[in-house]
């Protein structure tokens, strides 16, 4: 896993400044070489009283933009060893932004994940789900730190991928890694025992621990070093029980694939996935993507 270039986007809240210092922090770690702050200017930003409170604005406005974004960008990013290139976009077009990301070869997308501030969010879950590279979501409460890093993982070739961009990010910062994988008990085949049952749990339990296992072989990323957790979804929703295992655990970041299953159907974001993103506003969320597959992916569906 190597990433060269980040895009951070930023949207003129106070969400920005949390941004900033974070790409700053992620661009050191990762030893980045250089960090985009693009901002997607809509003309609904500007309302027809700016023009009467401020009759000596005589520049375009998305130059008055960029030349704020450069101030703010100047004096949050404290990383000096990453180029830095602020970007204001006049099209509201996620198809194009994404063309200028893969022009410019971008490998992190990282965007605010928003409750408390204003933001709705919709641009930011658009771009989760389209965009051909990895995309970490950060709340509004995101400190510069990675301690504890989750992995759900469910086997799939989507869940290699984000184990091995959740395992490079811990081997980075010295972080504890949980794999986790949550299962439901197969209680269709043996009707007459409870989903309760400490036998059926046990014994599914440990073929789980071994298909673990044999997971982190094949990917010959098993240096002991992960904690591996079997977890029965009690509550029906897989989402849930991953989200409530990171609230409990004190994670504070997240690492999973876009979809489970195979990686030939044309569905870019899968219902675990989506559903994480509607319960989690408090935790980092990395959507961990093969750039090569997703571009691949996206030109089937959309031509090109």
């Amino acid at each position: 896993m190597e990433i060269k270039k980040l895009c951070i986007f930023l949207d003129l809240t106070g969400m920005d400044a949390v941004m900033i210092r974070y790409a700053s922090f992620l661009a050191d770690l990762l030893k980045a070489e250089k960090t985009f702050f693009v901002h997607v200017f809509e003309s609904t930003e500007l309302p027809g009283e700016v023009s009467t409170l401020f009759p000596e604005l005589d520049e375009p406005i998305d130059q008055v933009i960029e030349e704020e974004l450069v101030d703010q960008v100047n004096r949050e990013f404290s990383c000096t060893s990453c180029a830095k290139e602020v970007r204001v976009q006049n099209e509201d077009s996620i198809p194009v932004l994404l063309e200028w990301a893969q022009s410019e070869d971008v490998d992190l997308m990282v965007l605010g994940n928003k409750r408390a501030i204003k933001g709705s969010g919709t641009f930011a879950r658009k771009i989760a789900k389209l965009s051909y590279t990895s995309v970490l979501l950060l709340p509004e409460t995101a400190r510069p730190s990675v301690d504890k890093i989750l992995a759900p993982i469910d086997f799939s070739q989507f869940s290699r991928v984000a184990f091995r961009q959740a395992k490079h990010i811990a081997d980075l910062r010295q972080a504890e890694l949980i794999c986790l994988h949550v299962y439901k008990l197969p209680t269709q085949y043996f009707p007459f025992l409870s989903a309760t049952d400490k036998k059926l749990k046990d014994s599914t339990e440990k073929h789980i621990s071994k298909e673990l296992e044999k997971f982190l072989g094949k990917l010959k990323l098993d240096d002991g070093k992960a904690r591996c957790e079997p977890l029965i979804d009690e509550k029906g929703d897989v989402a849930r029980t991953i989200y409530d295992f990171a609230v409990t655990n004190a994670v504070d970041l997240i690492v999973l694939g876009p979809k489970g299953g195979s990686h030939g159907e044309y569905i870019l974001m899968g219902s675990v996935c989506e559903k994480l993103m509607n319960y989690n506003n408090n935790i980092k969320m990395l959507i961990a993507k093969d750039k090569k597959e997703h571009e691949s992916l996206l030109s089937e569906i959309f031509g090109g």
